[in-house]
């Protein structure tokens, strides 16, 4: 009698609710229900959406998850790996053996499905997407859950999601990179925690080489990430026995929106949305410097933090494939435009202040470089050499070249890659991105005192005031700001100039970033040779400084890391007051010519 009248209640619930959803599908799914073309599921609070989508400029679809007031990123993929050709002609289904399945409409073949075992039979089971981005199947009659996204994460680690591993069920949850931004199927990066047993994550290549790592946990943090952890923004949990060892996270402000994403590019970054300037922020990424990413520029690429692009195909090299260096996947690495024949016509290229690859082959019998030159060129299968203290020889492709950036001198900090000799001509090029990375660099170094400075001022100058105003940091980084704006034009920002419209230079700058054209600001002394992309972000980074705000400027050591490329920097608005404060003070000339 009890089983009958739960078979009753089943199908009336089922009835009631097919027929109160069948227009839109709001934050469920229910059994016969299907999703197609731009037709999405909406979380209860309005926070996250699910639906198809087409990556960039990809012509294939997928279904995904992303948070509505961004609408990207995407979050999580269901079939990362098998993409339909149409969302029209496809449908997300809640089948009859009660699980989801992405099908095709006229064929009903399989694209995808949750292939949950505890659905099956269940008249009762429904798809609900909740606000914290997990997409769940349970029976509404029980609650109980039968399958989740939570269990199959993609490439973000989001609120109330568990990362590690259960020996007991034979679960294990990490994160994997898409492939590039327009192909979320898995790339080559992964997060995972140590399958030892130690309170720790790593960043993986190929599932075998660790490139970064968080440092262990101390209860509140990871040593090596003080970004992560449990303070006013959100708490952390950790559930570790020898079977167990699992973290997750949950947001204090539930309004919030933050998260952790694998980038393709195998960078993990944290990151929270600005709901004021509609942009997501970004608070951290690992590791520190992007060119430490195992295989970040592929082989015969050269990774430079110091430039907006930080993969170079070497001299005399091309990107293997133009389509994914475009993208920003430069894993593919370059190829040689000219095969080397193993000849006279062979030379070598060489490039100093470079960190060298891993694994050579010592040859110690030899003492000298011009020895070492030698040896290499009568091994046809020598790639390249270096002589510091010892020859060194490659062979193979080279992987993970990375410029050093500052001058360590011939001696000590040059390898020489075998290229035919024809590719040794003149590039000009390199002399123009050479004059960028001193440009960036001193900027940077004059960043890095400015930190020392600070440091010093608040030990030494606390209480101190000025108009009966405390002095804090963020006062001295609105003094930088100006300096920065100085180092930029190579003039005073008093100074009138006609190219301004007269206008003091902070403002001009600020207008002129707003227009996109920066160039016009810089040193006239200089020619015209720099990096604009460089250009560009040190000026938003001085114009982010000069903010009327405190709370919108960015911190000393936030400033370093922009200037390194480790932070993002959007456009920054044009600062009213200052703006106030100039068209007082014309106001106030004016009136002086007018009366006298």
């Amino acid at each position: 009698m009890a089983q009958l009248l739960a078979l009753c209640l089943s199908e009336f619930f089922l009835l009631f609710t097919f027929s109160a959803h069948a227009g839109a599908a709001d934050d469920s799914l229910f059994r016969g229900q299907s999703l197609s073309g731009g037709q999405t599921m909406v979380s209860g609070g309005g926070k996250v959406e699910l639906g198809f989508f087409a990556p960039g400029n990809s012509s294939k679809y997928y279904i995904g998850i992303w948070y509505k007031v961004s609408k990207q990123p995407v979050v999580w993929v269901a079939n990362r790996e098998k993409p339909v050709a149409s969302a029209s002609s496809s449908e997300l289904t809640l089948a009859e053996d009660g699980n989801l399945v992405l099908r095709l409409k006229v064929s009903k073949n399989q694209i995808w499905s949750s292939n949950s075992s505890s659905s099956l039979a269940s008249n009762s089971t429904v798809a609900v997407l909740l606000d914290d981005g997990n997409l769940v199947l349970k029976d509404n009659v029980t609650s109980d859950t039968l399958w989740q996204s939570f269990d199959h994460p993609t490439n973000a680690w989001l609120p109330g999601a568990k990362l590690g591993y259960n020996k007991l069920t034979g679960q294990d949850w990490f994160l994997t990179s898409w492939r590039n931004p327009e192909d979320p199927s898995p790339g080559m990066f992964t997060m995972e925690f140590d399958p030892n047993g130690s309170d720790q994550f790593y960043l993986v290549r190929d599932r075998r080489h660790r490139y970064a790592t968080s440092g262990l946990w101390t209860g509140d943090t990871f040593a090596g990430i003080p970004e992560i952890k449990s303070n006013h923004f959100f708490d952390i949990s950790h559930v570790y026995n020898a079977n167990v060892n699992e973290f997750s996270f949950r947001v204090r402000d539930r309004a919030a929106t933050h998260y952790i994403m694998l980038d393709f590019t195998g960078e993990l970054r944290r990151q929270r949305w600005d709901n004021d300037d509609k942009v997501m922020l970004q608070f951290f990424s690992l590791p520190r410097d992007p060119c430490d990413v195992d295989g970040r520029c592929g082989p015969f690429g050269s990774c430079n933090n110091f430039t907006s692009a930080p993969c170079q195909c070497l001299q005399g090299f091309n990107p293997r494939s133009s389509n994914e260096w475009a993208l920003g996947d430069h894993t593919g690495g370059c190829v040689r435009r000219t095969a080397l024949r193993c000849g006279e016509r062979d030379r070598f290229l060489e490039l100093p202040n470079t960190q060298p690859p891993a694994n050579p082959v010592r040859m110690s019998t030899i003492g000298g470089r011009e020895e070492c030159r030698t040896a290499c060129l009568r091994n046809c299968s020598c790639i390249a050499y270096a002589y510091h203290s010892e020859c060194s020889i490659w062979q193979g492709d080279l992987l993970n070249l990375k410029s050093l950036g500052s001058s360590n001198g011939a001696e000590s900090g040059a390898i020489y890659v075998r290229v035919d000799a024809s590719e040794l001509a003149v590039n000009d090029h390199k002399n123009r991105k050479k004059t960028a990375t001193i440009f960036v660099g001193a900027v940077s170094g004059v960043a890095a005192i400015a930190v020392v400075v600070l440091l010093l001022a608040s030990r030494y100058c606390k209480g101190a005031t000025v108009g009966g105003s405390a002095i804090t940091p963020k006062a001295d980084v609105y003094s930088f700001g100006l300096m920065l704006h100085e180092i930029v034009s190579g003039r005073r920002n008093r100074e009138t100039r006609e190219e301004c419209n007269r206008l003091y230079f902070p403002l001009w700058a600020a207008i002129k970033l707003q227009e996109g054209d920066t160039l016009c600001l810089l040193d006239p002394r200089l020619k015209g040779k720099v990096d604009e992309e460089e250009l560009s972000r040190v000026c938003r980074i001085a114009c982010w400084c000069i903010q009327d705000l405190e709370c919108s400027r960015p911190s000393m050591g936030e400033v370093v890391q922009q200037l390194e490329g480790v932070l993002d920097v959007s456009i920054p608005p044009i600062p009213a007051l200052l703006k106030k404060l100039v068209d007082d003070e014309s106001a106030a000339n004016n009136y002086y010519t007018t009366t006298t």
